[in-house]
């Protein structure tokens, strides 16, 4: 019994590691040809239990449109664990790549593919590759769009095996800058294991999304929302942006 405690202290805290980590984004699969973007995306996590509250995740990116199929992007991320006292740090550079797999429309189901690989900008800490479907259907007025990932450290300091995890999103098209949405985020932990509901990570709440063109001089992009969360190890409620700019070349 003395050694199950601990154990499952670790366990807790590793999960909620992975909250403070965390990039609460869902990815269309469209990839569009010629476009440049530079985009900020950040969530912060509030809880009145001490050790899960504060928690803090933001990536700056720089993506392109390759062409019709596929987008290349660079980010750096930063974060800040959960509990009071730890501050904000650099925590990995990612070099990220998409596909789309079949031209927007042509297909009942509009689908694409992530991958992306991330360095640790501690030598001590483990470097991550990360893959998974995208893909998107519109019907009427509405968008559904779905990611599903895999994700596993490698490298001399990796740990652990196959972490899964998801976003998802429904979107009411009602006008081009406010649409309201509603989204969900989750990790289920290793495929490997069998991790209880409990330790998993799963949140859902209201998005608002929106685009403001600028006419020659590209567009903005944002979105704003609150995510309750719905497992014991997921803060109580975190708040979710997303600002971006992009322009055609």
């Amino acid at each position: 019994m003395k050694f199950k405690l601990p154990l499952a202290t670790v366990l807790c805290l590793s999960v909620m590691t992975n909250v403070a980590q965390a990039e609460y984004k869902v990815r269309s699969p469209i990839v569009e040809s010629g476009e440049l973007g530079l985009e900020t995306v950040g969530n912060i996590g509030s809880d009145r239990n001490p050790a899960k509250n504060n928690a803090k995740s933001s990536v700056v990116e720089l993506e392109y449109g390759v062409n019709d199929f596929w987008m290349t992007e660079l980010e750096g991320e930063w974060g800040r664990d959960p509990g009071p006292g730890d501050a904000e740090k650099f925590l990995a550079t990612t070099f990220g790549n998409q596909f789309q797999i079949f031209p927007q429309g042509e297909k009942w189901l509009d689908v694409g593919f992530w991958t992306e690989y991330s360095m640790a900008s501690k030598k001590t800490d483990a470097d991550k590759i990360k893959f998974g479907p995208l893909a998107q259907k519109s019907f009427g007025d509405f968008t559904a769009t779905a990611n599903f990932y895999l994700e596993k450290q490698i490298g001399a300091n990796a740990v652990g095996g196959t972490d899964a995890t998801y976003a998802a999103q429904l979107k009411y098209d009602w006008l081009r800058w406010l649409d309201p949405a509603i989204e969900a985020h989750g990790d289920i932990g290793y495929i490997n294991q069998n991790t209880v509901p409990k330790d998993q990570t799963h949140l859902v709440g209201p998005v608002m999304v929106g685009q403001i063109s600028l006419g020659s001089a590209g567009e903005i992009k944002y979105e704003l929302g609150y995510l309750v969360g719905i497992s014991t190890a997921t803060p109580e409620s975190t708040f979710k942006w997303k600002l971006e700019y992009e322009i055609a070349f």
